[in-house]
């Protein structure tokens, strides 16, 4: 899955349907039954829902899974990535990835790498662009002196950590040259196309 048109058909606003499209959309990818996931948005920074915290960027997450008192998976974004239609998806696609791994039992949550091998999953499940371009984030911020810019790491892995897994990735699938590769931004394809020259000569 790549961040274009075919992929967002509708466009993007930051309203209800389009992120329900967008969940139903991800949901399906990775092989969930949307009606069957929970789904909110955590107001502000700090957001509390059923004893649980779901926290906005900066040096915490930007998503949450938790189950709620009849067992159901839900997941829970922050409201800081609603204008940001693509890191929206990765953390959304890394949330429901704990649902397959958790809710599935694949995993208990006590594995020490068990966030690393989420984000993985969401990566190998068709998000690995997404989480790729996502793993930098920049933003202009307003402060009431004025306004700035700020830049931070979205998720588990370094922009250069993805470019080496979807390089092992393509080379796995035997693709030399994928045509989502293009789609990679700095580092990321950088690293990639390092990855996979390496792999060729082994």
């Amino acid at each position: 899955m790549v961040p274009d048109a075919s992929f967002f058909q509708h466009g993007w606003e930051p309203t209800g349907p389009h992120l329900e499209r967008l969940f139903g959309s991800i949901c399906e990818r990775m092989g969930l039954d949307p009606d069957g996931v929970g789904l909110y948005v955590g107001e502000s920074s700090i957001e509390t829902q059923s004893n649980h915290t779901i926290a906005s960027a900066g040096g915490s997450a930007a998503g949450l899974f938790h189950r709620d008192e009849q067992g159901r998976p839900v997941v829970g974004v922050s409201l800081d990535l609603i204008d940001e239609p693509i890191t929206l998806t990765a953390t959304l696609a890394h949330e429901l990835a704990h649902v397959r791994l958790l809710h599935e039992r694949r995993l208990t949550g006590e594995e020490e790498d068990h966030e690393l091998t989420t984000e993985a999953t969401a990566g190998l499940l068709g998000f690995g662009v997404f989480s790729a371009n996502s793993a930098v984030r920049e933003r202009d911020v307003q402060f009431s002196t004025g306004t700035g810019w700020s830049v931070g790491q979205l998720g588990y892995f370094r922009v250069q950590t993805w470019g080496a897994l979807l390089g092992l990735l393509a080379h796995h699938r035997g693709e030399d040259r994928p045509p989502w590769a293009s789609a990679l931004t700095g580092s990321a394809r950088r690293t990639m196309s390092a990855t996979q020259r390496w792999l060729a000569r082994r």
